[in-house]
């Protein structure tokens, strides 16, 4: 239906007495204006917080990966006094949502009858206008809270109207000064943000010369239920899965590894995580816990899960070439001469890290003085590496040294080192 159309039927209807069609544009007009009367609701002191989440973003880049992250921010409100909270968390998760509600209470101190939220997937389950169905952690929430939780109607803006006006103002106060600020985690936002809303809520308002904390704590809090509580209502999930062959379980939810001892590969077991900690069960025995990484596709791993020979090699890429140096200083100075060789044979120096520290282990199986007395009968024109001195004290060629001829070097044969025997074919 246009207006022309409409016009048109009018006009047929009502003969020669019909308004023209401007004329009649103006009453219709007119009579539409006052279909559109708004009820001003009042807001009762201590009756609602109204939640919900900022449309924007704020962001900070990740100092280990340089990964830019956004993260939402939750705004809660209580519409009498217009004392603000507001969060910055990584999703709009059930888990963020229901621990930033359960902030917000413990920053006002106090408790609100109702807490009203926009129809937000993380904690309404099914929208309806006149009973909304509330998630499962929601309704734990109020339970633990002693509250109650509903939501508005659907697109219907004006039933959150004060939280609204509250964004707006977080925009201004806040997103405006710390938006462009370097930071690096999402505990510095936080602590950025909680220092702009402190300056906010302490700030004189026009209307009556009050901050809004002295209007809250003067006219609201008096009028609200106690909070019964001293701790946080910590969320817990879980999740069943089957340990990989590297020993470590991937928490599905953020695709990162968690280890677990060596000896449960292949075990189904049961990991339960907050938005902190993750704990892995065998049964009824916690078998590991760690705190929680959202980092993709990376693993988080403590040594004491790990194989012997896995360690070792955690150890050795933690080695650098001054580290190497000074252990085989210790064995003696031939020995200390011979591991720089190594290391100074390959175009990167960590490719000869496996050999070098092979040499130093020598030690174990036949003591300093060998492995020191066989690094001296190794001149500086050989190729020196692992496998020389390993067959030089198997061959136990360190022994048939004379006393004070360390330094009248000898041929030594070995399986690496080729003569001129093996080309006579080739001349």
């Amino acid at each position: 239906m246009t207006k022309q159309l409409l016009w048109e039927q009018y006009k047929e209807e009502a003969g020669d007495d019909a308004y023209s069609n401007s004329q009649f544009s103006y009453y219709l007009h007119k009579w539409e204006s006052q279909q559109k009367t708004v009820m001003v609701l009042g807001s009762k002191p201590g009756e609602r917080l109204e939640v919900d989440y900022a449309g924007d973003k704020l962001k900070y880049i990740d100092k280990e990966s340089g990964e830019i992250k956004q993260c939402d921010v939750l705004v809660c409100v209580l519409p009498y006094s217009d004392l603000i909270y507001c969060e910055a968390q990584e999703d709009q998760s059930q888990m963020n949502f229901v621990e930033g509600i359960g902030r917000s209470l413990h920053y006002i101190g106090n408790v609100p009858k109702l807490i009203i939220s926009d129809n937000l997937k993380s904690g309404i389950k099914t929208p309806d206008k006149y009973e909304p169905k509330l998630t499962e952690l929601c309704e734990q929430m109020s339970l633990y809270y002693e509250t109650h939780m509903t939501a508005t109607r659907v697109r219907k803006p004006r039933d959150k109207a004060s939280v609204e006006r509250s964004v707006t103002l977080v925009y201004q106060r806040i997103f405006a000064v710390i938006e462009n600020r370097p930071l690096s985690s999402l505990r510095e936002l936080n602590l950025l943000i909680s220092k702009e809303l402190e300056y906010l809520n302490h700030r004189k308002m026009d209307r009556n010369g009050m901050s809004r904390w002295e209007e809250y704590l003067e006219l609201e809090q008096p009028c609200m239920l106690p909070l019964k509580v001293s701790k946080l209502m910590e969320v817990k999930r879980s999740r069943v899965g089957k340990v990989n062959k590297n020993y470590h379980i991937q928490l599905t939810e953020d695709k990162h590894y968690y280890s677990v001892p060596k000896e449960y590969v292949s075990e189904e077991v049961k990991i339960i995580y907050t938005l902190r900690e993750v704990e892995i069960y065998k049964g009824n025995k916690r078998i590991a816990v760690h705190l929680r990484d959202r980092r993709k596709y990376q693993y988080t791993t403590k040594a004491e899960h790990m194989p012997v020979h896995h360690k070792e090699m955690q150890k050795i890429r933690g080695y650098t070439s001054e580290d190497l140096i000074r252990q085989a200083k210790e064995i003696g100075e031939h020995t200390q001469r011979v591991v720089k060789d190594i290391l100074q044979s390959r175009q990167y120096i960590e490719q000869s890290f496996m050999s070098v520290v092979g040499v130093i282990r020598l030690q174990h199986k036949y003591s300093k003085e060998r492995v020191e007395k066989a690094c001296s009968l190794i001149s500086p024109e050989m190729k020196a590496n692992y496998m020389l001195v390993k067959t030089m004290l198997e061959n136990h060629m360190d022994k048939r040294q004379p006393e004070g001829e360390a330094e009248d070097y000898k041929t030594i044969t070995h399986t690496n080192i080729r003569y001129i025997t093996n080309f006579k074919n080739n001349i």
